[in-house]
């Protein structure tokens, strides 16, 4: 979850990709293609003609990134069966990608130095690379039989624990979260899936989250969403020249030793801490294993939270949706007499810096989110404290990483230190030593539980990963969903409370 911060810097290499080529046929140039990393941001773009088969001419562009983790979240949409096709859908997302960010279709390889261990190879636009693998899995019984879904605008909230779960049916990639898989088999950064259920027909985008979060994937499927209405649409995206977005970095001072609120830089002392807590937190899932689950939170509900909450806010203070649903299930599924009074809590979150500095543009595709961890709290003040308050608590401790100066830190800092080391992990969260955590990702108010086929509505959104590690938050027009892995009892607790607060919206 914990992405990191671009940047980008141009360079000249003699660096070759599969064959040795003579030095004649070399060729150093410079382009301007949209190419944004994951975690990290490309800072080398090298381009150069080497000998390949059948006239195929690849260009390289080298990426300092972080691939310390690869996940591979998936979103899916389900539609209503017969309302799908899969060539006209997957001709869309190709058209998209290619008018929208063509680097996508790139591979993960390691580097020859090794320092840093990782990067990306860009063929040029004269290669027949594609961006995406497609799969499809057709089944004879309903949907609900390998997965629990909630259709859009129901009334009530609902919560179910997933007591099926098949990953490879609904998307194979989603098993994948190795980077070593990426490089020896070279894979796709995308994978598009399909299942056609008996009532149901399932689209499923997986990407790897190296190098895209959920803005930037937004932006992808609003591309592909009109490529499906507008076959080859000519409209282009004026997106900042990606040779210069980190130029800004060079005149960031940095104090030796700087890190970022509530985190330590990895050394022994901070790795003994943080190994106790992580051999706590093992013991207590043994105790109390992880279940797969969604909750579903209509529209109404949220209103009435909202309306609720506005009468607790003093003179200029704001609580958004996103912060009541956190704060939901924070409150209701750590806050139990399960866990002791004074136990500590936590949430770990990420704070997206696109906006947040001038240079770092809401346009940027790539995975441009930092992780932060709030102020721990006592069980007994999450039970006793009001809904409203701990949103606006979690708001306000997370309003320190919005600061300009402190992007502008942060990134530089990732930016010089991931020219060396893109596959490691620089510091560990203080937050969360002696803690239990809740640690959320929020992928709303970005239109992504939208995506619409030819005028077809999905009936329901879903988010999945078979090495989740973080709760999704996404929303479907007004109404949200939350897509996690909590222990049996937090979901006995959740279920207790949505029933309540189902009761409520009678009264």
């Amino acid at each position: 979850m914990a992405a990191r911060a671009q940047a980008q810097h141009l360079t000249r290499s003699s660096r070759h990709l599969q064959t040795d080529t003579p030095r004649s046929q070399k060729k150093e140039i410079v382009r301007n293609v949209p190419t944004e990393n994951g975690r990290g941001v490309p800072f080398l773009i090298n381009t150069f003609i080497p000998r390949f088969p059948h006239g195929q001419i690849p260009d390289t562009v080298q990426y300092c990134t972080q691939f310390a983790v690869n996940d591979s979240p998936t979103i899916a949409w389900a539609f209503p069966a017969g309302s799908i096709d899969q060539n006209v859908v997957s001709g869309a997302l190709k058209r998209a990608i290619k008018r929208r960010i063509p680097w996508l279709n790139a591979r993960v390889a390691r580097t020859q130095t090794g320092s840093p261990p990782y990067e990306l190879h860009v063929p040029s636009p004269t290669c027949d690379f594609d961006a995406f693998s497609t799969s499809s899995t057709t089944i004879t019984k309903k949907l609900d039989s390998i997965i629990a879904w909630t259709p859009n605008h129901s009334e009530h909230g609902l919560i179910q624990a997933h007591d099926i779960y098949e990953s490879m049916p609904l998307n194979p990639r989603t098993a994948t979260n190795n980077i070593q898989e990426y490089v020896q088999k070279q894979l796709p950064l995308l994978h598009l899936h399909f299942v056609f259920a008996s009532d149901m027909a399932l689209v499923s985008l997986s990407w790897s989250h190296a190098v895209m979060d959920a803005v930037a994937c937004a932006q992808l499927v609003a591309a592909w969403e009109q490529e499906v209405l507008h076959p080859d649409s000519s409209e282009l995206c004026s997106d900042t020249d990606p040779t210069r977005i980190f130029d800004f970095t060079q005149d960031v001072e940095v104090p030796p030793g700087w890190h970022p609120p509530g985190w330590l830089p990895l050394s022994i002392w901070s790795f003994w801490p943080a190994l106790r807590g992580f051999t706590w937190t093992l013991i207590e899932r043994y105790r109390h294993p992880l279940l797969d689950g969604s909750i579903y939170i209509p529209s109404v509900m949220i209103r009435r939270w909202r309306k609720l909450a506005a009468t607790e806010m003093e003179h200029g203070e704001f609580v958004s949706s996103n912060d009541l649903v956190s704060a939901w299930v924070f409150k209701h599924a750590w806050g139990q007499n399960y866990h002791g009074d004074l136990d500590w809590n936590t949430i770990f979150t990420a704070v997206c810096a696109r906006g947040r500095h001038f240079a770092l543009p809401l346009s940027l595709i790539t995975n441009l989110a930092k992780s932060c961890v709030a102020p721990p709290i006592r069980t007994i003040d999450l039970r006793e404290q009001s809904l409203a308050k701990i949103a606006l608590r979690l708001r306000k401790s997370l309003e320190p990483f919005t600061d300009e100066l402190y992007v502008a830190k942060f990134v530089t800092q990732e930016y010089r230190r991931n020219k060396q080391h893109n596959g490691f992990i620089s510091a560990l969260p203080e937050g969360c030593w002696g803690s239990r955590v809740f640690g959320i990702t929020s992928w709303a108010r970005q239109d992504l539980g939208n995506f619409t086929v030819r005028g077809v509505k999905p009936i329901s959104c879903l988010t999945y990963n078979a090495q989740r590690r973080v709760a999704t938050i996404i929303d479907t027009s007004d109404d949200w969903r939350i897509d996690m892995k909590l222990s049996a009892r937090q979901w006995n607790a959740l279920k207790a409370r949505m029933a309540q607060e189902n009761e409520s919206l009678h009264d």
